[in-house]
């Protein structure tokens, strides 16, 4: 990814808050040769090797076959808030348009997950997503019998990727004076965009 030096995350910072908040990534990977694109919710865990992102696809959906943790790399897109910046707003600066935004690339080797391979990486990998995005259904899903919820778990394959590599940016503004940012920031909040205005201001405390 392209990343001018002024919009590179800070060192200080960490991603992850940004991933929590987006979780539906976009899933690039190469099969036969052609990109192969998906767009599914990720959960990142932790595990003794470091950061592990976890999801699932549908067993229909052909890009886990490109899922090979010696030999394939693929990206986890996540794009935060972001907005056009109309240049009505600069009082200073040359009136061109932009768009300020926040990205989160997570790269990695990522393993498929099947039933028949490792049935209880498959229920954790369930468990850990419900958990995470509707704990009351936890109990419901765990209740289900055997044959139901096997059959639910031959039609998905599991993702299991440990991050090797991020990239992140958020263009907000920094190559414009304070005044023109604060400027930006009022406008980007009072449209509703409240949580790229917020952070533009935190930009550059």
């Amino acid at each position: 990814m392209y990343i001018p030096r002024k919009f590179k995350l800070r060192a200080d910072c960490d991603w992850l808050p940004d991933v929590i908040v987006n979780p539906f990534a976009t899933v690039v990977s190469l099969h036969e040769q052609a990109p192969c694109v998906c767009h599914i919710p990720i959960v990142i865990t932790n595990s003794d090797i470091g950061r592990v992102a976890i999801g699932h696809v549908s067993r229909d959906n052909h890009i886990w076959k490109s899922w090979h943790p010696e030999t394939s790399q693929s990206c986890l897109v996540f794009t935060g808030p972001n907005a056009y910046v109309s240049p009505m707003t600069y009082q200073d600066a040359i009136p061109v348009p932009t768009w300020n935004y926040i990205a989160v690339h997570l790269k990695g080797h990522p393993v498929p997950v099947h039933f028949d391979d490792d049935p209880s990486e498959l229920h954790m990998i369930m468990d850990t997503l419900i958990t995470h995005f509707e704990p009351d259904y936890l109990p419901v899903w765990r209740s289900l019998d055997i044959v139901n919820q096997e059959k639910l778990l031959r039609g998905i394959v599991g993702l299991r990727m440990s991050i090797a590599d991020v990239e992140c940016v958020e263009k907000l503004s920094q190559n414009r004076t304070q005044r023109d940012a604060e400027a930006i920031a009022d406008v980007l909040d009072a449209a509703g965009q409240t949580a790229l205005a917020v952070r533009m201001v935190e930009v550059r405390k």
